[in-house]
């Protein structure tokens, strides 16, 4: 007599649990649209996004802390590399927008300082041209162009940084 009670009882469980289940698969799912955005007018134009306006000092001091130099400190000049003419000016950034066409001169360990094209350094040369890796200076027919030192970067690892593992393959 138990073991039918039981039976009964998983039976009507059973039958409660499929009915659940045809009436969740039967009931009609009704989407929450979103409120429609209204249309743009194609006669408009876009206008574009300004870029943001940046301080000369602000500028400077992106040269004087480079983002991707692990001490955050300019490279150093090499010995060897002193323009004669220049007397040891070192170029250490170009900056070429709609706004400014700069160049950021190092002298030495001072900090960088900037150039407009067409400027006149106290030793007479006359920044005359600049691209994105150079800048030319003129005077009295002579031309002299400083270039952006390219860092060279460190070795790579004797050893494998990523080691395989000891498992047998099949």
């Amino acid at each position: 007599m138990k073991q039918r009670r039981f039976t009964l009882v998983l039976l009507v469980a059973n039958l409660a649990l499929l009915v659940a289940i045809a009436w969740a698969l039967g009931a009609p799912i009704v989407p929450q649209w979103l409120a429609a955005d209204p249309a743009p007018d194609p006669k408009a134009p876009a206008q574009p996004t300004p870029s943001p306006r940046l301080s000369q000092a602000l500028l400077a001091e992106t040269w004087a802390h480079p983002l991707f130099a692990p001490a955050r400190q300019p490279d150093p000049s090499l010995p060897g590399e002193q323009v004669p003419a220049l007397a040891g000016l070192t170029l250490s950034g170009v900056v070429l927008s709609t706004d400014a066409k700069l160049a950021y001169l190092r002298d030495g360990n001072e900090p960088a300082h900037k150039v407009e094209l067409g400027a006149t350094l106290g030793s007479g040369w006359t920044l005359s041209h600049l691209t994105a890796t150079t800048a030319t200076f003129t005077r009295n027919a002579q031309t002299y162009t400083l270039s952006l030192p390219l860092p060279r970067l460190p070795a790579p690892p004797k050893a494998s940084v990523i080691t395989p593992s000891r498992t047998p393959s099949l």
